[in-house]
């Protein structure tokens, strides 16, 4: 699918939950947007049947047809703040008490139980444009 991103008249038709969006978690994702659809189609608002996951995220946040996405924090703040609107923020059950944020460092067994044992040594991060995979990381 080509994005006129010059067309503001254009359908509001492309929806993406991209930021969780595993294969593995599919149908549970799936399942959340057709709730999220409903949603709108009861307030008369032409929602797409599916996902859209053809398309890279950062192209869909800046469209003209964009009707809901997903991002992390960071690009919200560092650039897509003055050109989307924030509906909300989704509250995930994991293993951190409700309202509070959690990282997990992991590491192997053989590389240190604490942070001053890890320092120095090579990280892997889930995205540059994470709170959660490089600013959290920095601040420990």
């Amino acid at each position: 699918m080509q994005i006129n991103k010059e067309d503001s008249a254009a359908p509001l038709v492309l929806a993406q939950l991209p930021m969780y969006d595993w294969p593995e978690i599919a149908k549970a994702t799936d399942a959340l947007w057709g709730a999220i659809r409903d949603a709108f189609n009861q307030r008369d608002i032409r929602a797409p049947i599916t996902l859209d996951r053809s398309l890279p995220r950062e192209q869909v946040w800046l469209s003209k047809q964009l009707l809901l996405s997903q991002t992390c924090g960071l690009p919200l703040v560092q650039t897509l703040g003055k050109q989307v609107k924030v509906l909300g923020s989704f509250a995930y059950q994991g293993i951190a008490p409700a309202g509070e944020y959690h990282s997990v460092i992991i590491a192997r067994a053989d590389n240190g139980k604490d942070l001053a044992s890890l320092q120095g040594k090579r990280v892997a991060i889930n995205g540059a444009d994470s709170y959660s995979g490089c600013l959290a990381y920095k601040c420990a």
